[in-house]
């Protein structure tokens, strides 16, 4: 057995609504490995089945309401006694031509109608569960897409759990297939261009159902094996677990610097590192599983791994999407819409969002799904891997480290690129590297289930529709939008201060060695690590710039355009860090704000001018934090070192203006 990691606490049940979603805590252990077995059998409302064909339920009017567009729901049968549930919507664009997507949550064990309703199905969930309103940024405006809940079990699939590996989930996908594409409702997307999406657990899912469906390709062309040739072209990760051993330390980095704040303290930050290095830690422990150790050495692995590192390196912030503290109620719950429509949709079991006893029969197998990534990418499979910067439970400081350990024909060249910037309807969204026909997207302000999410002045899921929509272009190249620039490789907040940051009167770059040294020096040794690095900007979920960061900035600026020394930046940065402490107060009362505001956000798509008024309540937000947080001395206190600063000869009022610049951010 290999060692699973991350079925453990990150993914888990990591597919989910934070409440419904949350990891589970099995035999004391969260995530742990059951002593006891499991469940073998899901029950349905009938046995109706009919081996090797569909049964379905066409337009039904649920959810994808565009006039015109075909959709359908029900079963494939695999046997008489196990069914596997999917939902399909033909795509509002050319369906004939358009490519078959098939849609894959992780978990193991998580349902695909969270990638329907709370991500980029034709229809989003709102906020208060009981309805869905129609989403402009479907992933079915470009592909016709079918959602499928697998394996056995899942969701609203019904029937004998007898799969405990991706290998053996694949080859239920692939029979599936052959009866969907069999089906003469849908025999004419045979020879369609398919693609593959997934998240989460779907690291696994997705690169080991790619490599099945190749592998069983050139079975047919070698004559020994029948079947409809499955034509992949695109497989798209999100999220997601693919090589645990790679990935784990992520966890440690992340929760030490983000692009948010820090999770935990240093010292357990300094634990953590410890447990994962020490000669009977983690990695010792994971490699111990992966060299062929028994089921005992691997649960104890799993077990040790999440006691000490993954769980307690979390904090008190929400896993899934760590601008918020946990639990955080968005995205929101689907279960009881789901049953008011279930006999409406064909559905004949109840629907849970993620199966348990599935996950236990996950969690005695495991495998690192590395090579089978490696193979579907030297095949010619246009491949993008893409994650979100608000997400712990699976960050990209992990997705980036299994990346750029890939043994591909493009990992030189990958290599050799410079993030650039991922630009989406003119607004920077991201960053990215393109090589060959591999790429990899870091999505600012996006959570785990990152369609899910918005930032800046873009609508929820705009971001990542277009990841989907030109990853069916002709050049990869193009897949990203056009570079605007060059970027670092990495945007913590330990190395960004001093380095990117620009005067708001003029583009001269803050350049100066030994003041950029001193940032870095005072950012990492008093654990003032600014807590963001996106401009502000009142659409983003998080809602709010610290007023540690802007402070930071303005002192850049200012010691920037006036040419200011050493030593009279590290009395502004004096002045800062007196100003942080205080500010370190405020914390709760921002996250609260955080997600009222979000809540208003999410009233912007009915209102149309709510933007503004937004816009303006951001501000008014940050005015109150600042007023009401920080006593009137310190901000006196601040004020006047900045005074005295102004004051000496070095800020003369021949080469000073008038007034400081206002603290205020703008928009």
């Amino acid at each position: 057995m290999r060692f699973n990691t991350i079925y453990l606490t990150a993914v888990s049940l990591c597919c989910g609504g934070a409440f419904a979603g949350q990891v589970p805590i099995i035999e004391g252990v969260l995530g742990g490995v059951p002593s006891t077995p499991p469940l073998t059998f899901k029950h349905a409302s009938t046995s109706a089945t009919t081996p090797g064909k569909l049964r379905l339920v066409e337009n039904s009017g649920i959810c994808e309401t565009t006039p015109g567009v075909f959709q359908a729901s029900g079963y494939g049968d695999l046997t008489s006694t196990e069914s596997i549930w999917f939902w399909f919507f033909a795509a509002r664009k050319n369906p004939d031509t358009a490519p078959l997507a098939l849609w894959f949550n992780g978990g193991p064990g998580s349902s695909s109608m969270i990638g329907l309703f709370q991500e980029h199905g034709p229809c989003r969930i709102t906020n208060d569960s009981t309805s869905v309103t129609l989403n402009p940024f479907s992933w079915n405006n470009k592909a016709n897409v079918l959602y499928i809940d697998q394996p056995v079990g899942v969701g609203f699939s019904h029937g004998d759990l007898k799969v405990g590996t991706s290998q053996q989930a694949a080859s239920d996908i692939w029979t599936f297939m052959q009866m969907f594409l069999s089906d003469s409702r849908f025999s004419k997307y045979q020879a369609n261009n398919l693609a593959i999406w997934t998240e989460s657990y779907g690291g696994h899912y997705g690169p080991t159902f790619a490599s099945f469906f190749l592998s069983q390709n050139a079975a047919i062309d070698a004559g020994t094996v029948s079947g409809l040739k499955l034509n992949l072209k695109v497989l798209g990760v999100g999220d997601g677990l693919t090589d645990p051993l790679t990935q784990y330390p992520g966890y440690i980095s992340y929760a030490a610097s983000n692009p948010y704040h820090a999770l935990v303290s240093t010292s357990a930050i300094s634990k953590a590192n410890t447990s994962w290095s020490s000669s009977t830690g983690c990695k010792s422990q994971i490699t111990s599983c992966n060299n062929g150790g028994s089921n005992s050495v691997c649960s104890k692995a799993q077990s040790f791994c999440n006691n000490n590192i993954l769980s307690p390196l979390a904090g008190n912030f929400d896993v899934y999407y760590v601008p918020t503290r946990n639990p955080d109620p968005y995205p929101p719950d689907l279960t009881n819409y789901l049953a008011s429509i279930a006999s409406k949709i064909g559905a004949e079991a109840t629907w849970e969002e993620t199966n348990e006893n599935v996950y236990s029969n996950f969690a005695a197998t495991g495998k690192n799904s590395r090579p089978d990534l490696e193979t579907v990418i030297n095949a010619g499979v246009r491949t993008i891997v893409y994650d979100g910067d608000a997400d712990y439970i699976l960050n990209f400081n992990g997705v980036e480290a299994m990346v750029n350990a890939l043994d591909t024909q493009f990992t030189t060249l990958f290599k050799q690129q410079q993030f650039q910037t991922y630009t989406v309807a003119g607004q920077t969204a991201g960053q990215f590297k393109n090589a060959g026909l591999f790429s990899y997207v870091r999505i600012f302000g996006a959570g785990h289930e990152v369609p899910a999410y918005k930032f800046g002045t873009l609508a929820y899921g705009q971001a990542a529709a277009q990841i989907h929509t030109r990853s069916y272009v002709a050049s990869v190249p193009s897949l990203l939008a056009h570079p605007t620039r060059s970027g670092p490789s990495s945007l913590s907040p330990a190395s960004s201060p001093g380095l990117l940051l620009t005067s708001r009167r003029n583009s001269n770059t803050f350049k100066t060695s030994s003041l950029i040294a001193f940032w870095h020096f005072n950012t990492t040794v008093s654990q003032t690590a600014w807590t963001t690095s996106f401009p502000f900007d009142p659409a983003h979920p998080a809602g709010y710039r610290s007023l540690d960061l802007l402070l930071h900035e303005e002192t850049l600026r200012i010691a920037s355009n006036q040419g200011a020394s050493f030593d009279t930046l590290r009395r502004l940065t004096a002045a800062v860090i007196d100003c942080q402490r205080s500010i370190s107060h405020t914390r709760d009362l921002l996250a609260s704000a955080e997600r009222q505001l979000r809540y208003l956000h999410d009233q912007a798509d009915r209102v149309r001018d709510l933007q503004d008024c937004l816009a303006t309540l951001s501000r008014r937000i940050d005015n109150l934090a600042f007023t009401t947080s920080l006593s009137p001395a310190i901000l006196s206190g601040l004020h006047a070192r900045l005074d005295d600063i102004l004051s000496s000869p070095l800020f003369s009022r021949s080469s000073t203006p008038d007034s400081l610049p206002d603290l205020e951010p703008s928009d």
